[in-house]
């Protein structure tokens, strides 16, 4: 029997944003593999110095875990873009929906992931310390002995901004791929080439300054919310214009 009842379009929404954080669960998985992957890479040295005075020598090891902030950036932008692509869209066909609807739904998701990864990459960074520990036994100074809860709380908000405002770059550059099959050659080939001569791309060093370089947590956080707000809607616009497929 056929059922007249009204859905708002906020209930689709949370509809389908609690359909994807059940169903996309191969993307939180694939994460926890790769920050594995980089707590592998992590337990190996980035840096090393060595001295000696009085007849006492000592040699001190870095240890950081860029790599599984890396490989997190990676994660979250491979996640955005496979939203986009027509399988995860068929998805939607579950729902009485419309691209509009899905499309916020995917932001959400990918707050969502934001924001769990960077507590977890936050978190990876005194795990890695743990494991060298027990594995080599050597004695760890930390540097962010002096930080607070409130420095700590800080770092993963910024952290989880970065994040954000690489899934909406994700989003944005899946999209062009999904209007016009050009893309899908043209994007890579511009991401290569910048990948291996990145120093020397003015747009590479203007954006990594513009962000990277601000002093001040509410602009920068203002920064992440306009940008990422924009790729978001940009997104959502061309994809309501996608003809079914």
């Amino acid at each position: 029997m056929m059922s007249f009842a009204t859905v708002s379009f906020m209930e689709i929404i949370k509809k389908q944003y609690r359909y994807k954080l059940r169903a996309y669960s191969a993307v939180f998985t694939s994460f926890i593999v790769l920050q594995v992957i980089g707590l592998l890479f992590s337990t190996t040295m980035t840096g090393s110095a060595a001295g000696g005075s009085i007849g006492i020598d000592y040699q001190m090891t870095y240890y950081t875990n860029d790599v599984q902030l890396i490989f997190t950036f990676i994660w979250i932008f491979t996640s955005a873009l496979l939203l986009t692509t027509t399988a995860y869209r068929n998805d939607d066909l579950t729902f009485v929906s419309t691209r509009l609807s899905s499309s916020i739904a995917n932001i959400a998701f990918l707050a969502t992931a934001s924001i769990i990864g960077a507590i977890f990459t936050w978190l990876s960074h005194y795990f890695l310390y743990v494991v060298i520990y027990v594995v080599t036994g050597q004695q760890l100074v930390l540097e962010t002995d002096a930080l607070t809860v409130f420095d700590i709380a800080i770092g993963v908000v910024i952290t989880m901004l970065y994040i954000l405002l690489i899934s909406s770059a994700g989003y944005f550059v899946g999209v062009l791929g999904q209007v016009h099959k050009a893309f899908r050659i043209i994007i890579p080939a511009i991401v290569f080439g910048i990948m291996i001569n990145s120093i020397n791309v003015p747009i590479v060093q203007n954006i990594t300054a513009f962000f990277g370089m601000e002093s001040s947590f509410l602009l920068f956080t203002l920064k992440v919310f306009i940008v990422s707000g924009a790729l978001f809607y940009s997104a959502t616009f061309l994809m309501n214009r996608l003809e079914g497929k």
